[in-house]
């Protein structure tokens, strides 16, 4: 199947260069958002956070949500593990071995 969705094509094309991932995806959620009729807060931003076991790597991803021209490029957004964990008070890879998991979410993976 073709890929039609921009964001979509670049969590595959990673997936083919590092091999299985696990994608965490949220919005920033804080209080005094703007809210839909139904309740549900409208993130100013929203993340990607990606381990890809195989190759050692994460990748993070920290998004404003608004709409953008076609030549902004994902690798725009690049952030570390740690900045996003920062931002939102998770910790997202707990349960890797400490010293691999600072490392992981501390590294800027940009290849």
């Amino acid at each position: 199947a073709a890929c039609r969705r921009g964001r979509e094509c670049i969590i595959r094309a990673l997936v083919r260069q590092h091999g299985t991932g696990h994608v965490i995806t949220a919005g920033v959620l804080q209080p005094g958002l703007p809210q839909i009729q139904t309740g549900v807060s409208i993130p100013e931003l929203y993340f990607k956070a990606i381990y890809f076991p195989e190759a050692n790597v994460m990748k993070a991803f920290l998004i404003e949500n608004r709409a953008y021209p076609k030549d902004v490029y994902y690798s725009d957004f690049l952030v570390s593990v740690d900045e996003i964990e920062a931002l939102t008070g998770y910790d997202f890879f707990e349960d890797l071995p400490d010293p691999l998991e600072g490392h992981l979410e501390a590294t800027l993976f940009r290849e």
